[in-house]
């Protein structure tokens, strides 16, 4: 889980940089405001995937570490 809050806190904190410099921006860019908006989403929706990816591999070495005793032990 460690290495998933490495990579998702870098994640998090850019997507509220761009979110912040779009809301900054007040200028009539509005290309600029939107492709900074849908970055940061995109860098949240990234993050959300490896969240997920990291739950579902933890999972998956807890229900092997679990199969692998009640094999050892003959359940």
């Amino acid at each position: 889980m460690k290495s998933c809050v490495v990579r998702l806190v870098p994640l998090f904190w850019w997507g509220m940089v761009a979110k912040c410099l779009s809301e900054l921006i007040s200028v009539s860019v509005t290309f600029t405001q939107g492709l900074l908006l849908w970055a940061g989403y995109l860098m949240w929706a990234v993050a959300a995937v490896l969240l997920a990816i990291t739950a579902v591999h933890e999972c998956r070495l807890k229900w092997l570490a679990r199969r692998a005793r009640e094999v050892t032990h003959g359940r």
